[in-house]
């Protein structure tokens, strides 16, 4: 499951400028040491480089979305995810620090909610390393990135037309060009979206263009922080939620910046995974995950079926529709306001079954766990 505290803590520190790398503006925070600003390369001629791995080190891609949720890992044509234990975000960054001895150094720390993001940007030449470590449930997960730039490439002045295409889940601001685009893999739940436009108009203009448009549009202001040129504003409506960063033109930029990360948990009009289900499904659901594991310990052999649905009702009326098949099929029923558990024979096989409800605006996901012993 993504963790939404991490992901609002990455995009604060992206947003505010502490892991922006690539950007052509100065840094828009006070770090511990100051920041450099880069444009990447389209087609980037890299020194050659190898990138080492933090001892203990261990490659996680789970966190990739997290990074790509962010924008970090657009800005590299290289990039890895890692987890280690036993060493602190600090100790990851001093220690990429000290493997590139004679490239300028930019590095800084955010902490938010008592968790610790550092990051870090070397250069050299036309190469630029970037490392970004940050807490996670007694581990520390870190990002490590390599590009290129090009001379060519920092001429941050807006072009006249788009430069991408790609569906666009929210309204543009009028006028604006597009400047990048990254959609979530189809078939993934929830999707989401990471687009750049820029626009020649003030950034007052545009911050209350989309204060107005968007709250018309039946959207809430849940968070809003900024200064007199940059501002991140969080919208939410129904189970979506969108963060909308805005930067003035700086030193580099000739343009007013928009960054969009848009987070869509709509309900899909399909099954996202298939399977044989153990369990009746409930009425109108669909299907979002699915795996099956069959494992034999000591000759006995048990299947588990991890199954994840959207339910197009309530907590309560979703919980209470699995509660009376569950009575039909299994002697031993125990639930809470959030689960059930079940279990018994079913002919001659043990079975047990686990059922998380998470409670959203306009559904319930439910997840099961199905586990068959010999």
């Amino acid at each position: 499951m993504i963790n939404t505290k991490i992901i609002k803590m990455l995009i604060l520190f992206v947003v505010l400028g502490v892991g922006v790398i690539l950007s052509g503006c100065a840094e828009k925070q006070e770090t511990s040491e100051s920041g450099s600003s880069y444009q990447t390369s389209l087609s980037p001629s890299e020194e050659s480089t190898e990138l080492p791995i933090y001892p203990g080190s261990h490659e996680n891609n789970q966190y990739n979305m997290w990074a790509t949720m962010t924008g970090y890992s657009h800005q590299f044509s290289e990039f890895h995810s890692y987890v280690v234990e036993g060493a602190s975000p600090t100790d990851i960054i001093n220690w990429y620090k000290s493997k590139f001895p004679g490239y300028t150094v930019s590095q800084g720390t955010v902490n938010v909610e008592g968790s610790t993001i550092a990051s870090l940007t070397l250069k050299k030449g036309n190469t630029i390393i970037g490392v970004m470590a940050f807490e996670h449930e007694g581990k520390t997960v870190y990002f490590v990135g390599k590009t290129a730039v090009s001379e060519e490439n920092n001429k941050n002045t807006l072009p006249n037309h788009d430069m991408i295409s790609g569906e666009e889940p929210l309204q543009r601001y009028p006028g604006s060009v597009m400047l990048s685009y990254t959609k979530s893999k189809d078939g993934n739940f929830p999707i989401y979206y990471d687009i750049t436009y820029g626009t020649k108009d003030d950034y007052d203009k545009v911050v209350n263009w989309f204060k107005k448009t968007l709250t018309s549009k039946g959207w809430n202001i849940t968070y809003q922080s900024g200064s007199s040129d940059s501002v991140e504003m969080v919208f939410e409506k129904d189970d979506d939620e969108v963060t909308v960063s805005i930067a003035a033109p700086c030193e580099g930029i000739d343009y007013t910046e928009i960054t969009i990360y848009y987070t869509k948990r709509s309900i899909p009009n399909q099954d996202l995974a298939r399977g044989n289900e153990p369990l009746p499904r409930y009425p109108g659901a669909v299907m979002i995950e699915y795996h099956n594991t069959t494992m034999t310990i000591q000759g006995q052999t048990s299947t588990e079926i991890k199954a994840v649905y959207l339910a197009p009702d309530s907590n309560d009326k979703v919980k209470q529709w699995y509660l009376e098949k569950l009575r039909k099929m299994f002697p031993n029923i125990y639930s809470d306001e959030s689960s059930i558990d079940a279990g018994g024979y079913i002919g001659n096989k043990m079975v047990s079954v686990h059922i998380d409800f998470g409670n959203y605006k306009t559904y319930t996901e439910v997840s099961i766990d199905y586990i068959v012993g010999g």
